[in-house]
């Protein structure tokens, strides 16, 4: 897999992608049609237009949020995390409210198959965490997992349980789907990964600016060896941190590795909404010598 994640859509550029060999592209959602315009990213309109224009030129991942921005999603009180003392989470989902679970995997399934999407990569980043991170429980993020809920259902089960239920209920939807590929970002523990019934892509962010070490890729690996899950590792690089021949050397490097990458951009493929967070040493925009160096790989 040679693979795009394509926020504001340039098509200039990603023709050009496609025609230098990328097969896939990751397409976020952070607006899906039935819900409130958020303005965050892509325009509902233009996740529709870009679907259309490229299916069938390429594999389409659909990448939906877990949990919306709260500016332009409420969860209901009664989908809402509970804490130990007994209080509601108001940004935060329990894991068990099959409720929340349906809201979210059903309506996405029917989108990404009326879209002829071939896949779906949920995006597990709380985008609010850092925010107001007492609203914001880092379910997916941990490495070593302590915060569970404590409602009716949740706390009748340590979290290694927990978990196994939060997966089975997500499990039990997918498993009836047309959709037969699915993912995630991007955190890389097993206890994250046990809901993808068929087959699993791990898109990993760790790999962005360098590739990881063998100590961390054994821990990876013994995760997911303990939880059950054999994922196929998607290492990620973020284009504006590289000059382009090292881009390039990287990239290949990564391919050969794994088979696989995906490319991560801000402003690279002639996006210009710039990251207010970021300075990039190298924003681009891709030469044309890039996308003759990348069809290569």
């Amino acid at each position: 897999m040679k693979a795009f994640y394509c926020l504001w859509p340039n098509y200039d550029y990603i023709d050009k992608l496609v025609d230098a060999g990328i097969d896939t592209i990751l397409l976020t959602a952070h607006d899906l049609p039935w819900e409130k315009e958020s303005g965050y990213y892509d325009s509902k309109k233009l996740v529709i237009d870009t679907a259309i224009r490229y299916r069938g030129k390429c594999k389409i991942f659909l990448v939906p949020l877990w949990i919306r921005d709260p500016n332009y999603y409420s969860i209901l009180e009664d989908q809402q995390w509970v804490n130990e003392s007994g209080n509601k989470v108001k940004e935060t989902p329990c894991p068990t409210n099959v409720s929340y679970i349906r809201s979210r995997v059903i309506p996405t399934i029917d989108f990404a198959e009326d879209m002829g999407c071939t896949g779906i990569i949920w995006d597990l980043e709380h985008l609010g965490y850092h925010i107001n991170p007492a609203e914001n429980i880092p379910f997916y993020s941990s490495s070593s997992p302590k915060y569970k809920c404590y409602c009716n259902e949740c706390k009748k089960y340590n979290i290694e349980n927990l978990w196994k239920v939060h997966a089975n209920l997500i499990k039990q939807l997918l498993q009836n789907s047309e959709i037969k590929i699915h993912g995630q970002f991007p955190y890389s523990y097993g206890w994250t990964m046990r809901q993808y019934p068929q087959s699993l892509l791990h898109f990993t962010e760790e790999t962005y600016k360098k590739n990881i070490g063998w100590f961390e890729r054994l821990k990876w690996f013994f995760s997911y060896w303990k939880y059950e899950v054999s994922p196929k590792i998607i290492p990620g690089v973020w284009c504006e941190w590289f000059p382009e021949d090292n881009l390039i050397n990287y990239t290949r490097n990564l391919k050969k590795q794994y088979g696989h990458f995906w490319l991560y951009s801000h402003e690279y493929f002639g996006n210009h909404i710039p990251n207010p967070h970021v300075n990039y040493p190298y924003p681009g925009p891709a030469s044309d010598r890039f996308f003759e160096l990348l069809s290569k790989i």
